[in-house]
């Protein structure tokens, strides 16, 4: 018995295909995961309740569906883990539309995406350490591109200064 898939078919089959990547995930706005950041070029400095520093940066070409930038470095060798960056607030549906968008290039650009996310309005793309990651918060569009290695380095880093910092001293 022949069987004819069609043109549905076909389709069908090539869309599910992976694509293989063409570049490395290494970086975005002009700064590359695992270089030092130089502090000078921060815009702002601020430090999450966890003890996590971040540096606001004037990225060398912005993208139009994003307004802050920002890097985060380990806190001891101050190499760049993780560079973030985040939309307006505004309407849900359209920041799902422009996350539809961004992960169109970004899956040209580095390879299908990964199957796994923790919900709906999370999608990556990893390749080996390097994960490049969008989400929506409150209608608010964010990605981070982050080297999973050097976010271990960083927590370890700040882990050992939260320890010198601390007398033991009563425990």
């Amino acid at each position: 018995m022949k069987r004819n898939i069609g043109a549905f078919g076909a389709v069908l089959i090539l869309t599910t295909i992976p694509l293989a990547a063409s570049e490395k995930i290494e970086g975005a706005f002009g700064q590359k995961i695992g270089d030092v950041f130089d502090l000078s070029t921060a815009v702002s400095t601020n430090t999450w309740v966890d003890g996590r520093v971040f540096y606001g940066i004037r990225p060398q070409e912005p993208y139009e569906a994003f307004t802050k930038y920002r890097v985060l470095v380990t806190p001891t060798t101050k190499r760049i883990y993780c560079i973030t960056a985040e939309g307006e607030p505004g309407h849900l549906l359209a920041a799902k539309r422009m996350q539809n968008t961004v992960m169109y290039f970004l899956s040209k650009k580095y390879g299908a995406e990964s199957k796994v996310a923790s919900s709906l309005d999370e999608r990556t793309i990893c390749d080996g350490d390097m994960c490049v990651r969008t989400f929506l918060i409150d209608g608010v569009l964010k990605i981070e591109y982050t080297s999973q290695s050097l976010a271990t380095t960083a927590a370890k880093e700040l882990l050992e200064r939260d320890v010198k910092a601390v007398n033991p001293k009563g425990l």
